[in-house]
């Protein structure tokens, strides 16, 4: 696969981040819109975009398309090769994951904690399945950030729902996971740190990163 001259990530006319997605054999993601294709990308907003309920939108994705895995280069090349891969990384975040693949930590981004499952969401993503199966992957690390264990209180808000949701997601992995003679770890980055998602850590957190991949 020669992923040369494919752009991972793009700038549109209003000057946000296309994330443009590609397949683990080399091919662009597509997808049918009407009676055209178009190759599948989600959007980063260069300006979180305010929601009614006082929520930020930072991410979007058009309505109608599919729940997609997204590869990376160091997924591209080891697929390629069917390289025995022993760890496997999910990680929330394109970004995260583009950052992870560049210290040669084979990853697969997911665009929520809950889009590790196919359109149906009975099974797993056929692209991680298809990674495991070619490069004989064991284990497979479920990657969050370090406030994934936070609970801020508001007033009127249920303080259950934000543990209760990345519960759900690692149990349904888990769940998903039994078909197969894989073995699912959870990791989180330490709630202590002062970076949130492991891109940072990476980046900016220590000097030396080898502390970090092993």
């Amino acid at each position: 696969v020669n992923t040369m001259n494919f752009k991972f990530f793009t700038e549109t006319e209003k000057g946000d981040i296309a994330i443009n997605y590609i397949a683990l054999d080399g091919k662009v993601v597509t997808y049918e819109d009407g009676r055209k294709i178009r190759a599948f990308s989600r959007t980063r907003y260069q300006v979180p975009v305010e929601l009614p309920d006082g929520k930020t939108k930072k991410y979007d994705q058009k309505q109608g398309t599919p729940v997609v895995a997204f590869v990376t280069p160091e997924l591209l090349k080891r697929y390629k090769t069917g390289e025995e891969t022993r760890d496997l990384y999910i990680v929330e975040g394109e970004f995260k994951a583009f950052a992870m693949s560049n210290f040669g930590l084979p990853t697969f981004g997911i665009g929520g904690i809950h889009n590790f499952k196919d359109e149906k969401g009975v099974r797993l993503n056929p692209e991680i399945i298809e990674f495991c199966n070619k490069c004989k992957v064991q284990n497979i690390i479920l990657l969050f950030d370090a406030d994934c264990l936070q609970v801020k209180w508001e007033e009127g808000k249920d303080l259950y729902n934000r543990p209760a949701g990345f519960y759900a997601s690692i149990q349904k992995f888990n769940e998903l996971l039994k078909p197969y003679n894989l073995n699912l770890y959870f990791a989180h980055i330490v709630p202590s740190s002062e970076f949130k998602g492991i891109d940072d850590v990476l980046y900016n957190g220590i000097s030396n990163q080898d502390a970090v991949i092993t």
